[in-house]
């Protein structure tokens, strides 16, 4: 199952915590609850990637594996789920 959402940093919520909407939304395609699942910590630093991502440039990409899961999260607030 793959998921792409999209949410920009205008208004949008939960995008100033773009690890917050990477457990929704790996939890959504697992069909689980988001307390369900490993600790994004264990895979990637939540605070770093919320930095990183929710003050960069529209073209930056970070991509990792969580839950046997591709993620990647754009700075545009694109976050999709492989």
């Amino acid at each position: 199952m793959q998921i792409d959402t999209c949410r920009t940093n205008d208004g949008a919520e939960n995008w100033d915590e773009p690890a917050t909407r990477v457990v929704e939304e790996v939890a959504r395609a697992k069909n689980v609850d988001p307390l369900d699942l490993d600790l994004l910590s264990e895979v990637v630093d939540p605070d770093a990637l919320n930095d990183l991502v929710s003050h960069a440039p529209r073209e930056v990409r970070v991509a990792f594996e969580y839950e046997r899961h591709t993620v990647t999260v754009r700075g545009d607030g694109h976050v999709r789920v492989e």
